[in-house]
C-alpha cells in the first residue's frame, strides 16, 4: 500500500490546571512531527469553549479551529486521563459535538494514569462511545503509567519502552488511516 498523508488531530480531554495529560499530549504532538505521513494538530480541552444553548449546533462559531481539523481530518487520536475509573465529562462533551464528521475515520487511544495501570479503565469504557459515534477504533492503545515519572519536571523514567508503544500505536493508526481514506475516496 502506498503512503498517504494523514491529518490526524490530536485531543487531550480535561480541564483540570496543570494535568499531565497535556504534557504526555505534547510529548506525543512531538513524535508524531518526527513522521512525514501524518500532520497533526493539537487542541486541549481546556482551551475548547463549549456552548451553553443549541448544544453542537454553534461550534464552527465557538472553536472554528477545532471545528475545521476534525471535518478535515482523516481520524483523532484522544489522550485522556482517566478520573475514577472512567473519562473526564469535558471529553465526553466535546466529542458529542460532532457525528457525520467522525463517520469511517480513525481513532486511537492514550490513557493516561498517575497510578500503575495507565488508564486502561478510561480506555475501555471510551471505545464503546467512540465506536457508536462512527469512528473505527484500532486495536494498539498506549498506556502511560505514572505519567509524572516520563514527562514534566519530574520526569525520572527512561522513555525507551514509551517510544516503542507510541511507534506501534503510531504505526497501526497509519495503517487503518490509510485503509480507511482510500475507502472513503472510493466509495
Amino acid at each position: 500500500m502506498k503512503q498517504t498523508q494523514l491529518s490526524l488531530p490530536i485531543l487531550v480531554g480535561t480541564h483540570r490546571k496543570d494535568n499531565i495529560s497535556s504534557q504526555v499530549g505534547r510529548y506525543l504532538y512531538e513524535k508524531i512531527q518526527k513522521r512525514t505521513n501524518i500532520t497533526p494538530d493539537l487542541f486541549l480541552a481546556s482551551d475548547i469553549v463549549l456552548p451553553q444553548d443549541d448544544y453542537g449546533q454553534a461550534l464552527n462559531n465557538t472553536v472554528p479551529s477545532y471545528a475545521h481539523a476534525i471535518q478535515n481530518s482523516d481520524g483523532i487520536i484522544i489522550v485522556t486521563p482517566e478520573y475514577n475509573h472512567g473519562y473526564p465529562g469535558t471529553l465526553k462533551s466535546i466529542l458529542d459535538l460532532f457525528l457525520d464528521e467522525y463517520m469511517h475515520k480513525v481513532a486511537g487511544i492514550v490513557g493516561v494514569s498517575s497510578g500503575r495501570f495507565g488508564g486502561v479503565r478510561v480506555v475501555e469504557q471510551l471505545l464503546p462511545v467512540l465506536r457508536e459515534l462512527g469512528l473505527v477504533t484500532i486495536h494498539t492503545d498506549v498506556y502511560v503509567s505514572e505519567a509524572q515519572t516520563y514527562v514534566g519536571e519530574k520526569a525520572t523514567k527512561d522513555t525507551t519502552v514509551l517510544d516503542e508503544s507510541i511507534e506501534k500505536f503510531l504505526d497501526e493508526l497509519s495503517w487503518m488511516g490509510s485503509v480507511l481514506q482510500q475507502g472513503r475516496e472510493q466509495t
